[in-house]
Formats: structure tokens, C-alpha cells, sequence
């Protein structure tokens, strides 16, 4: 899923220029966090060194502050440095004068009609925008400056934080210069500095985040705090449909603290609905939920025999039919009986649950023509869609105060946390903060899908790939929350794209004949998009297989790879990167090596992972090498990060995640963080990264090395093993 920009035009179009400081972006009506800008004195000159703080990409107060909107939520990744950035450098701000404080909440800011933070696309899709937001800025100061100096705009510049004179004769500062410049017309075409002329992007500025982080003064949503607010947690089915059938609140009534036992019913995916315990605190109230819990008849509802056994047997079958068509090319089902060698193989991974650090949280207040909201969520608009259908008040009196996000990974795309709040504070008429505690956040996830895929795959006479049909089965995340998205194949069948991504338009491989087939199971378990989406189960299924047909045709796993990509522009560099720093060709006595490649979203990846047998014979990872094309890097050090967490995501997964299906729903034993397996700290190897230099538009890194770890360890242990594990997790 590619990100639409705002076009130049429409950021233009859409700039608001008043006296008294300038501010560049959008006005954002129909959002109570939009603030009307401050009108024009009605006499002066334009040049007065007032405050003008709209609701807009930038600000510039006259004490010389910057202040910028950040409009995706930082939730580790680094947006709040790295998109201030693009307008900082463009405009040549003081980056020691940089302030930033959270826009959200209304479509102007988003993509898809939607402010939302998804798919490793947050500095892809705001690159230009941003960019030309701050050059605007740019031209307008140096037009008021031109005019208050009499001279010829072309001879003035930005830096620091003020305008100069090119002759070093004078400079006036942007505070001095806001109001002036707030009368001047937008340019129609800003121009954007070359590479060559960058100071600020492309390196390595500290994130303006670390600090508050660092000395706890950082507020996330479970930290939230005011007067008369109570606290919730709530009991729910122990089975994806089932229902509560009766309950005695006494028991937890009884708590000292508890306040409030009430059902909460059932709305949709947003309000999954259970039994709310209310309390002053949230021990009380999770006291109270484990009181009540053995008075509650739960129906279990349909699926209450279901398990991950019958499921896999389930999804099995259908991969081993004919399923709806996503992608083709050339007529492999004839070219599979025409291959030198074959293999037919079937992989599955299991449902994953996304186990952010910070618990899910968030707190409401729904009061009559006025609801209020904090949360950390990736999903800015949606909440204040759901906050105005629960509160039953118009979008514009709906206010949302964005918290620090602990983890999204796509969890906190999903708003089921606010939909508690909203719900029990629309039913007590006071302030309520819902905390999850862990094992009701991985029993009622939304999970990565479980797939079961199988691959019947042949080379040619030379070795090379020559067919290849690939049949995935797995539940859709797609369909529930972007059913627009949903793809008819030729036959009339859904295709989810996501469930398919990695497979079709990037894959990396040349071969004459290709078919993709898709099945969208309807298990009943609840999915989401996971860190990596479609592409974390079928690149490890592709990659794995890759390595297969490298066996059959005796060839190194590098070099085959590089002898069968479709365009080796880009991924050869990475892959003859990764081989260089891993040092593959020099191989090390008692370590295996594997390696998997994957375009995930325009960035190009590689893995090579190194595994070692312990003392007690198991096989652990040592290393992992990380190589990556992702365009211009606009700063090396949150690159690095993302790649490092990414991998060590993605190794944690390969290694010992997974939830078990029981009786209809998350089985005990992988409910909570003693039985659903991460990684640990002293089993994280050693991780190193390479950026291969571009000056290409950039694209994602948050996801990326999260694809290419599993099948690079598979690979790796089967280098040192011989055995070739088609099942995550691995460990």
C-alpha cells in the first residue's frame, strides 16, 4: 500500500498567510483541535512581533521559536526528528529553536483521507510536502526582507534561523521578519535545495524525543492522570464469539475501590464488548476482575472447539486446491511437469500477537456536546470518528490529546482500547482511563493471520527457476478494516493484497512462469496488521524456497539469487553487501550462514544470518547482517535503529513466538509473557547494519529487516544442519 502525498499545488494552495507570524500548512476545520488563526491587526505594517500560532504545519513566533507539526505518531521510530527535519532544512531554521507539538485528528493531515501511521511510509510520504512547506517559508522570509531592505530577493538566504545578506552586510531574524512576511504572496514554486546543499538531512541529529524519555518526564497514554478519573480494566469471553451468558457483580463489588461493575455490549471490532470493573485505582480493579472472574457464565458461542490443530488441518486442505488468482505470468502449471527438478513444500506460521511494552491504554471523558480523548494511537482519525459516534457529538467538538506511543506495530492502529473508555465514560458521565492488563492484551489481539502455504516449485536444465505456484491460505486483515481495498479476481473471488504482498509486483525473481494464489480463510479469529503485514509470512515462505531450489541446483545462495533477479540494480549492491560485511565467502568453522532478500515498500533488504550449535546441541543466532537500499537517508542513526529493532523483532518472532488456539480462543498457556516466548536479552546475537548511499527518493525502514530475519535464520540453520524447517517458530 503506497502512500499519496499532498501535491505541491494543494500544499500551496492551502498555505494561510496572516500578520503577526506566518504560518504555512492547513486550517483544520471540523477538529476542536483546530484553532482559528489570530487575525491581522487592522492598520500596521505587516512587521510587529506578535505571537501567530494557527493549527499548521509551521509556526514562527516572534522570539525566533519554530514550531512544526508532527502529524504521524512517534512511537519509537524517530518522526518526531526526522520530519521536523525536512522543513528545518528547507526553511534553514535554528535546529537549537525547534519545537514540535502533535497535529492529529483530521484527514488534511493523512493519506487516504485518514491521518494515520502504517507501512514504514511516514518520511516516504511527507518528503516533499514537508519540504516544500519549510521552502515556502523560505521564499516568504526572504521576500519580506528583500522589501524592508530594498533589494533584490535573489541576493538573501536562510540560515540559522534568520535571513542574510549573501555580502555578509546584514541579517534580520524570522521573528523579526514573521509578520512582515505573513503579508507576502506564496511562491507558486518553491525551489528545493540539491543534496549537495544539505546541512541538516543526512545526518545524525539526536532525536528530540530521547530526552523526556530518558528522565521520564515523556507522558504515554497509561501515565495519564487527572482529578475524579477512575480507572477500568475489563473481563471478557475466554472465546473469540463468545458472550457473557451471567454474572454476580458482588464479589467484585466487594474490592475495596471498586465503584462500578457493568457489561459493556458488544459494537463491532472497535467495542469488542465484556464486563468493565471500575475502580479508584488499578489494582482495585484488577482485583476486582480476578474476584468476579468465577462468577461469570460465559456462551462460548460457535467456534468454542476450535484449536490451532484443526485450524492448520483447515487451512491445509484448502492450500492443497486450486484458490482464487492473484498474480500470473506465463502457464506454470504446465512448465512445473517440464522442470529438470521439482519440489512441492508446505510452510505455516503461527498467529502472532504484538506484545507492544507499553500495555494498551487510554483514557475518556464524554460529557454532553463534548468528548475528550488520550491515547497513544497510530490511528489518529479513526479515533475521532469512533469519539463522535460513541459521544454522539460532531467531529469538531471531539478533542484528541495524543500521548507517546510505548510500541504501535500496528496494534495501535486498532482503537478496541478507546472504544472501552468511550463506552464506560458515556456510561458513568465521568473521566475513565482502561488499561489492559498483559494477558487480556495478547487474548484479545488482533493478530498477525496464521498462513499455511504450499509451493510447488522447478529449475531448468541450467539451473535456473522456471516455474513457480505459490498458494497462500490465511485470515484477512484487509477485509474488516479496508474493504476497499479488496481486490475481485477473475473468477469472482476476494483478494486481499496484503495477504499476497511481497509475491506479486516485487518480487525480486526472473522466471518464465508464475502463479499466486490466494485464499482468504474465515477462521473467526480476530486479525490485524502486524509489523511487516503479508510480507512477514510469505517472504519467509519465498526466501526459504529460494534456498531450496539453490540446493537443487548445487549453487551457492548468494550467488544464485543474484543470478536470477529481475533487475539487479539495486538488490545486487545489497546483496553483494550484505555478502561483503558478512564475510561470506570466508566461511567460519562451526557456523552456518543463510540469507534472504525482500522489496519491501521500494526499500531493498538483505539479511544474513549466523547460527552455532550451544553446548547443550540446540542452535542459537550469533549475528545477523543487515543490508539495506532506502534512498536518501534523512538520519543515519534512526536508520540504523529501525533496521537493528526490526531485526531483533523479527528474530523474536522466528524463534519462539506464537499463540495457541484452544477451546475458541487464546490458549492459557500462551496468554501472558511466561508461556508467549520473546526474546530475551541475553539471547538478542549480534546486530550490524550497512546503508548502501543513495540519493533516490526515500522509502521505509521501520518494517524491512523485520521480513528478512526468519527466512535468513531458517536458511542458516539448515547451512549448519542440514535440516529444513518449513514451520515458525524455529526455536
Amino acid at each position: 500500500m503506497t502512500a499519496q502525498p499532498l501535491s505541491r499545488r494543494s500544499l500551496i494552495q492551502a498555505s494561510l498567510a496572516a500578520s503577526g507570524g506566518l504560518c504555512l500548512g492547513f486550517r483544520l476545520p471540523g477538529n476542536a483541535a483546530a484553532r482559528q488563526a489570530t487575525p491581522a491587526p487592522e492598520s500596521g505594517t505587516g512587521s510587529e512581533p506578535v505571537a501567530f500560532t494557527p493549527n499548521a504545519w509551521l509556526t514562527i513566533g516572534p522570539d525566533d521559536a519554530v514550531e512544526i507539526a508532527l502529524h504521524k505518531a512517534e512511537m519509537g521510530q524517530g518522526v518526531m526528528t526526522s520530519l521536523p527535519m525536512l522543513v528545518a532544512e528547507e526553511l534553514g531554521a535554528d535546529w537549537q529553536r525547534i519545537t514540535v507539538r502533535n497535529a492529529y485528528g483530521d484527514p488534511a493531515y493523512g493519506s487516504f483521507g485518514f491521518q494515520f501511521t502504517f507501512g514504514s511510509t511516514s518520511v516516504a510520504s511527507s518528503f516533499m510536502p514537508l519540504r516544500i512547506a519549510g521552502a515556502t517559508a523560505r521564499d516568504m522570509l526572504i521576500a519580506a526582507a528583500a522589501q524592508r531592505w530594498g533589494v533584490d530577493p535573489a541576493t538573501l538566504a536562510t540560515r540559522d534561523g534568520a535571513v542574510i545578506d549573501r555580502a555578509g552586510s546584514r541579517s534580520a531574524s524570522f521573528g523579526e521578519l514573521a509578520g512582515l512576511a505573513a503579508t507576502m504572496a506564496p511562491p507558486a514554486n518553491p525551489p528545493l535545495k540539491s543534496p549537495a546543499e544539505f546541512t541538516l538531512l543526512g545526518t545524525p541529529v539526536p532525536r528530540l524525543d530521547a530526552p523526556a524519555k530518558v528522565t521520564g518526564a515523556a507522558i504515554y497514554g497509561i501515565d495519564v492522570m487527572m482529578e475524579g478519573m477512575l480507572t477500568a480494566v475489563m473481563l471478557r469471553p475466554p472465546s473469540f464469539t463468545g458472550a457473557v451468558r451471567s454474572f454476580d457483580p458482588a464479589p467484585a463489588l466487594a474490592i475495596p475501590g471498586v465503584r462500578h461493575v457493568l457489561e459493556i455490549p458488544s459494537s463491532g471490532p472497535d467495542v469488542t464488548g465484556g464486563i468493565a470493573i471500575v475502580a479508584d485505582g488499578f489494582w482495585a480493579a484488577f482485583s476486582g476482575r480476578r474476584a468476579l472472574a468465577a462468577s461469570v457464565e460465559w456462551d462460548l458461542g460457535p467456534n468454542a472447539a476450535q484449536d490451532t490443530s484443526s485450524l492448520i488441518e483447515t487451512f491445509t486442505a484448502l492450500a492443497m486446491q486450486p484458490g482464487p488468482l492473484a498474480f500470473a505470468d506465463g502457464m506454470a502449471e504446465k512448465a512445473i511437469a517440464r522442470s529438470t527438478k521439482t519440489l512441492d513444500a508446505t510452510y505455516v506460521t503461527p498467529f502472532l500477537a504484538h506484545v507492544t511494552m507499553e500495555p494498551m491504554s487510554a483514557a475518556a471523558w464524554v460529557r454532553p456536546g463534548a468528548v475528550d480523548v488520550w491515547t497513544g494511537t497510530q490511528g489518529q482519525s479513526f479515533v475521532v470518528m469512533q469519539a463522535s459516534a460513541i459521544g454522539g457529538v460532531a467531529p469538531d467538538q471531539v478533542t484528541l490529546h495524543q500521548q507517546f506511543l510505548g510500541c504501535g506495530l500496528g496494534r495501535r492502529a486498532e482503537s478496541d482500547v478507546t472504544g472501552d473508555a468511550l463506552q464506560i465514560s458515556k456510561n458513568l458521565g465521568v473521566p475513565v482511563k482502561v488499561i489492559w492488563p498483559r494477558e487480556e492484551d495478547i487474548a484479545h489481539d488482533f493478530f498477525r493471520p496464521m498462513s499455511v502455504q504450499r509451493v510447488q516449485a522447478g529449475i531448468d536444465s541450467t539451473g535456473a527457476p522456471f516455474a513457480w505456484i505459490h498458494h497462500t491460505v490465511a485470515d484477512s486483515a484487509g477485509i474488516t478494516r479496508f474493504p476497499t481495498f479488496i481486490a475481485t479476481g477473475p473468477e469472482g473471488d476476494e483478494i486481499d493484497p496484503f495477504q499476497s504482498a511481497g509475491l506479486t509486483e516485487s518480487f525480486l525473481y526472473a522466471m518464465p512462469h508464475r502463479r499466486i494464489e490466494s485464499t482468504i480463510a474465515r477462521s473467526g479469529v480476530p486479525v490485524g496488521f502486524w509489523r511487516g503485514v503479508g510480507e512477514t509470512q510469505n517472504i519467509f515462505v519465498a526466501e526459504s524456497v529460494m534456498d531450496e531450489l539453490a540446493a537443487l541446483a548445487e549453487a551457492d545462495p548468494i550467488a544464485y539469487r543474484l543470478a536470477n533477479l529481475a533487475d539487479p540494480t539495486r538488490a545486487a549492491a545489497v546483496l553483494e553487501l550484505a555478502r561483503e560485511k558478512s564475510g561470506w565467502d570466508a566461511p567460519a568453522e562451526g557456523i552456518g550462514r543463510g540469507v534472504a532478500i525482500a522489496d519491501y515498500g521500494g526499500t531493498i533488504v538483505a539479511a544474513v544470518a549466523e547460527v552455532a550449535r550451544t553446548d547443550d546441541g540446540s542452535v542459537r543466532p550469533v549475528r545477523l547482517v543487515i543490508a539495506a537500499d532506502c534512498g536518501f537517508v534523512v538520519n543515519p542513526d534512526i536508520a540504523r535503529q529501525q533496521l537493528e529493532g526490526g531485526a531483533l523483532y523479527g528474530l523474536s518472532a522466528a524463534m519462539g513466538e506464537r499463540v495457541e488456539i484452544a477451546a475458541g480462543g487464546v490458549a492459557p498457556a500462551t496468554a501472558n509473557l511466561d508461556g508467549y516466548r520473546l526474546l530475551r536479552f541475553d539471547e538478542a546475537p549480534i546486530v550490524e547494519t550497512w546503508l548502501v548511499p543513495s540519493d533516490a527518493a526515500p522509502s521505509g525502514l521501520g518494517e524491512p529487516a523485520v521480513v528478512v530475519v526468519p527466512p535468513a535464520l531458517a536458511n542458516a540453520i539448515y547451512a549448519l544442519t542440514g535440516e529444513r524447517r518449513r514451520e515458525l517458530p524455529l526455536g
